[in-house]
């Protein structure tokens, strides 16, 4: 004979239970792992692979932080312009490498540690692909490897639309696109 389920009873009974007090503490348990489990699946970062940002115009988050370079503000155009600097007696392979100097300095003068991630001991390592367009444009980021702490990743990118746009090539170098590695770190002194 099957057995019927009297759903509004049951409720009742329910209730019941909660009002005495005999089901408080399953309850609580229940409530209790529910919070552990969407802690826990929020605070994981699940984007193991490649993320790319495309459009850097928009959306930019400003922090109010230290700056981290350590070139005086009225020298930066200066050392800019030094290293990105034709020079005939150089090879094509110092003027690339000269250029990508000047990127990587240029993106260091602009990076903003967040002030919070300072304050709670956070460092990390964000690693990015960039693709420069021969105009000095930046076509496309590549996340490569995340910080372990998304506020540092979020100011990595944050970084390179304050750098935006770079100097174009060098008349020496005939290549239409460039694509740089780099290494954006954050590491408290």
């Amino acid at each position: 004979m099957p057995v019927r389920i009297d759903a509004g009873r049951s409720f009742h009974d329910f209730l019941a239970r909660l009002e005495d007090g005999s089901m408080l503490h399953r309850v609580g348990w229940v409530i209790f792992l529910l919070g552990a489990v969407i802690t826990a699946a929020t605070s994981l970062n699940y984007s193991t692979a490649e993320r790319t940002v495309i459009d850097l115009t928009t959306g930019r988050e400003q922090y109010h932080a230290r700056r981290v370079s350590e070139i005086p503000r009225e020298l930066e155009k200066d050392e800019a312009q030094k290293q990105a600097v034709d020079d005939d007696q150089l090879g094509v392979e110092d003027i690339r490498q000269r250029y990508v100097s000047y990127i990587v300095s240029r993106i260091e003068r602009n990076k903003l540690y967040p002030e919070e991630s300072q304050r709670k001991g956070h460092e990390g390592v964000v690693v990015v692909r960039l693709l420069l367009a021969r105009n000095g444009s930046v076509r496309k980021v590549t996340i490569l490897q995340p910080a372990r702490y998304p506020a540092l990743t979020d100011a990595a990118i944050a970084s390179i639309a304050r750098s935006v746009p770079f100097e174009p090539f060098p008349k020496n170098l005939v290549e239409e696109e460039m694509t740089v590695r780099l290494e954006i770190r954050f590491t408290l002194r």
